[in-house]
């Protein structure tokens, strides 16, 4: 009995050991999720969406509201179905009952119609029952496949509202480009307005306005921009209901994970309970064999007192007959008589002694039990503490489970509710997801309207105009098929004027640098030329003087003496070489002087004829002060030509240099372009060489003006102004081009993008 109380304790210590590892374990995923909901509720307060928070929760509420509606009908439609079933069973048996009866009672002709019937009837039931369950699997498959449309449909309009806004953003970057840069090569040109333009051509300055076409236009452009906004507004709209729904269902799906995992967590303490309602039985039905084992010691120490107590009432009797016999044994030693019964006497004796001894064991043995009860009793008692704390802790284990249970419940019941707030929400933003559809389905007709409105009014304004633009257009055709000429070789061009327009520009520098250095080197041989002239002209003036001088004294002479007439024939003789030299000059000079005069000389071999010779002098004298003149003339009208050169250029480099600020890029393309304002472009380096060309030929045309020719400088004049007309063609050519190629951009773009939304 002891050993198999010591084996129950045993098993019992295990049990308590075992069950404290579980509630140690339990405490701990407690504990976690304490922390994990503290967490939460510490993130959901911390947050600046609070509010978003709340209304995520509301909608989580409602929609589990309508799960738990929606499976509240399901649940309906089943209980109403199975008492359907029910119904339709208990019929049945009926019905094969009353088939039996009939079959007894009646005849075998009418039983078999009543069993017709009523096969009919169970196959017409049974058939009810086979519709109604593929009613209920097609509705439960409509269901889901209604769900998965949504789920569909959201992504759709999630991906929708994402090209659109690549499609607005797009059309906003090609609204807002005003300028085009070709190939990263620096050269960036700005469209230019037809108001800007009038100067470049006849055929800009023959257009009128269209003030009428304008304001349409104005308008159309003010709605497509109030259109754009509202679609914009209308997408971003759609973007933060889509992302509030990706919210509400990744909400949902945390929720539905939360409640499953309460579910586990809960079917768990569920089992868990079990287990120690089990272990608590086992408990208890090993406390009720305690008792029973303690009430059956208690029975034996009953019975073993009352042994006792016999076994006493023995002794004090054996003890009186032995005291009596003592006496009544000294009465006879003391009488002297011979006890009649010796034998007996002396057995008697030996009775009572064994008798003794036999009470002295059996108290030995009563003493020996009662200390066995005791300590049985002792440890009995302390057994009982021992199982009444450990009912107290299992009873505490079971309460403080009990409360984790509510409070799972509870949880489960709350995010129960916010999945249904959430599903609420999800059809919330559905709906509005639809509605703002149709709102973009309606207002894009109004566009496509209002476009088709405006397209047929400028048709109407262009018709109305067509009659009188008819040259005009023939001209504008014209230079169409040229710019569509153009415009086809540009761009077969274009790929290779990338490529090309670093080695074009190190040409251009090449070539400007080249006929830069022509022009130093023909400005330095048309000063050493000039020089050269000047000295032999200043040369030739002063020996023309001396020689003047000389003739002015000889005639002096002769005037005075007329023997001297044949000394002054010989030296005019000597001095014919001079004169041809002289001669030689001004025909160089280019002095087209009469031919008598150049031969007068030779006639003078006369040496009588002295007034001859006289008036042939003088005549020669006032040949070289016209020659002086006409040079003089000639120096007056060079330099004039070169401040009209110089005057030129500057109006020139002028109008350059407003021609090149006016196609200068606007800041919209120096922000579109960042390394626009920094570098000049190609046209512009063209163009401030030129200038600087120009100014450098105008400072030393003053210089360059004594000593050079006319014909060089006309020539040097020439080349310039062929060189700015062929920049400014060029540039023109190139702007009308760019032009053209930004209008047909905008128009493909346009098409595009109505491409784009018609297949949306």
């Amino acid at each position: 009995m002891f050993i198999y109380l010591q084996t129950q304790l045993l098993e019992l210590r295990e049990k308590n050991y075992a069950l404290e590892d579980r509630l140690k374990k339990q405490n701990k995923e407690c504990a976690s999720l304490s922390e994990q909901c503290s967490r939460q509720a510490i993130a959901i307060r911390a947050s600046k969406k609070a509010t978003e928070a709340d209304a995520l929760t509301r909608d989580n509420n409602v929609l589990r509201t309508r799960l738990r509606d929606q499976e509240e009908e399901f649940k309906l439609q089943n209980s109403t179905l199975l008492q359907e079933l029910a119904r339709l069973a208990t019929e049945n048996e009926r019905l094969e009952q009353q088939l039996t009866d009939l079959c007894r009672d009646h005849s075998s002709d009418t039983p078999s119609d009543a069993t017709t019937d009523d096969s009919k009837q169970v196959l017409m039931l049974r058939t009810e029952l086979s519709l109604l369950q593929k009613r209920l699997e097609r509705q439960a498959e409509e269901h889901i496949k209604q769900l998965e449309e949504a789920k569909e449909r959201l992504n759709s309009s999630v991906e929708r509202n994402a090209q659109l806004q690549q499609l607005l953003s797009t059309h906003a970057i090609l609204q807002e480009e005003g300028a085009i840069r070709l190939g990263g090569g620096g050269v960036s040109f700005k469209k230019l307005s037809l108001e800007e333009d009038h100067s470049l051509g006849p055929a800009d300055e023959a257009v009128p306005p269209l003030p009428a076409a304008d304001h349409n236009l104005k308008a159309a452009e003010a709605r497509l921009q109030e259109c754009e906004a509202r679609l914009r507004d209308a997408t971003s709209r759609a973007d933060e209901l889509a992302a509030q729904v990706s919210e509400a269902q990744s909400a949902s799906q945390r929720a539905s994970a939360a409640l499953d995992e309460s579910h586990l967590r809960l079917q768990a303490e569920q089992q868990l309970t079990l287990d120690l309602q089990k272990q608590l039985e086992d408990k208890q039905n090993s406390e009720a064999e305690l008792r029973e084992q303690l009430n059956l010691a208690t029975e034996l120490k009953d019975t073993a007192e009352r042994q006792l107590l016999q076994s006493d009432a023995s002794k004090h009797q054996l003890q009186s007959e032995v005291e009596s016999l003592k006496t009544l044994f000294k009465l006879f030693v003391c009488c002297g008589r011979h006890f009649t019964r010796p034998n007996l006497a002396a057995s008697r004796v030996q009775d009572l002694g064994s008798e003794q001894s036999v009470v002295a064991a059996l108290g030995t043995e009563l003493q020996e039990a009662r200390r066995q009860l005791q300590e049985a009793q002792h440890k009995i008692k302390e057994q009982q503490a021992q199982h009444r704390e450990l009912l107290d802790q299992y009873k505490a284990q079971c309460s403080e489970l009990k409360k984790e249970l509510e409070a799972l419940k509870e949880d489960a019941a709350r995010l129960e509710r916010e999945r249904s707030m959430a599903q609420e929400r999800a059809a919330q933003f559905e709906d509005e997801i639809a509605s703002l559809k149709e709102f973009w389905h309606v207002e894009k007709e109004k566009i496509q309207a209002e476009n088709l409105v405006l397209a047929r009014h400028l048709e109407e304004q262009a018709a109305n105009q067509k009659q009188a633009f008819t040259t005009e257009l023939e001209i504008s055709s014209i230079q169409r098929q040229e710019l569509e000429d153009k415009i086809a070789d540009l761009q077969k061009q274009v790929t290779l004027w990338v490529l090309g327009k670093e080695r074009i520009s190190r040409r251009v520098n090449a070539s400007f640098v080249f006929e830069v250095n022509d022009a130093r080197e023909d400005r330095v041989i048309h000063e050493r030329r000039g020089a050269s002239l000047l000295k032999d002209l200043k040369k030739q003036l002063s020996a023309e003087r001396r020689r003047a001088d000389k003739l002015q004294d000889k005639l002096a002479q002769v005037l005075a003496d007329p023997s001297l007439i044949a000394g002054f024939s010989s030296s005019v003789s000597d001095a014919g070489d001079d004169v041809s030299s002289v001669s030689s000059w001004s025909m160089v000079s280019g002095d087209q002087r009469p031919t008598d005069a150049t031969q007068s000389p030779s006639h003078s071999s006369n040496k009588s004829e002295c007034s001859s010779d006289t008036s042939e002098l003088l005549a020669r004298l006032a040949a070289l002060q016209n020659a002086n003149w006409q040079k003089e003339e000639q120096i007056q009208h060079l330099e004039a030509s070169a401040a009209a050169m110089a005057q030129d250029l500057l109006t020139k480099s002028n109008i350059i240099q407003h021609y090149c600020a006016r196609a200068s890029p606007s800041p919209r393309a120096t922000r579109l372009g960042p390394g626009a304002g920094e570098t000049p472009t190609g046209v512009r380096k063209v163009l401030s060489r030129l200038r600087e060309v120009g100014e450098g030929v105008a400072g030393n045309v003053a210089e360059m003006a004594t000593g050079s020719k006319e014909e060089a400088n006309k020539e040097m004049n020439r080349r310039l102004q062929a060189l700015l007309e062929e920049t400014l063609l060029k540039n023109i050519n190139l702007h009308r081009d760019v032009d053209m190629l930004t209008q047909q951009v905008q128009q493909l773009t346009a098409l595009a993008t109505a491409d784009k939304s018609e297949s949306m």
